[in-house]
């Protein structure tokens, strides 16, 4: 789900309508079937890149709001199945469900390896219990002991009392 990025430049005294289009295989992945609500922060600069406002997490609900039940989690659910949703062409190579790491408040709850043909993917599980968005960064990688990448490979940000993915692809 990482790369959702929305740059718009709107003209004084004029209005913009974009679109944001979400991939349903993206969210599939992720163990999305249903919308219940969809969380958006908006940062909003000057031509010269002054931050004029930053909104925070603004929430728009659909009407499966009021009946969802958010303990439910379906993307382990997928992930114990061991194939992908919706017949996707990507195999589940190894997932674990385990804290890998716990520190103020973030944690890494889960990891699957997926293939995709000649394509691997690292998927990590974060969440962010804090009381504060993060901005959590990938550095430095290796692989059997090999580094692959040095310094920073992403990022992503969460916002507290959420959950994340940081996707890495070798």
């Amino acid at each position: 789900m990482d790369g959702i990025y929305l740059n718009e430049t709107v003209s004084a005294g004029l209005t913009s309508k974009p679109v944001i289009r979400l991939d349903s295989d993206n969210l599939m992945l992720a163990g999305i079937n249903d919308i219940v609500d969809i969380t958006l922060d908006f940062q909003i600069e000057d031509k010269d890149y002054n931050t004029v406002a930053l909104t925070g997490p603004l929430v728009i609900k659909t009407n499966l709001a009021g009946s969802w039940d958010y303990e439910k989690d379906t993307y382990a659910a997928w992930l114990q199945k061991g194939r992908a949703p919706g017949g996707l062409p990507i195999k589940l190579e190894q997932f674990k469900e385990e804290e890998l790491f716990s520190q103020n408040d973030v944690h890494i709850s889960s990891a699957a390896l997926f293939s995709n043909g000649d394509e691997k993917a690292l998927r990590l599980e974060v969440e962010n219990t804090s009381d504060t968005d993060i901005c959590l960064s990938v550095n430095d990688i290796a692989i059997n002991e090999l580094t692959i990448a040095g310094g920073g490979w992403t990022r992503s940000y969460i916002n507290k009392g959420h959950r994340g993915f940081i996707d890495l692809t070798f």
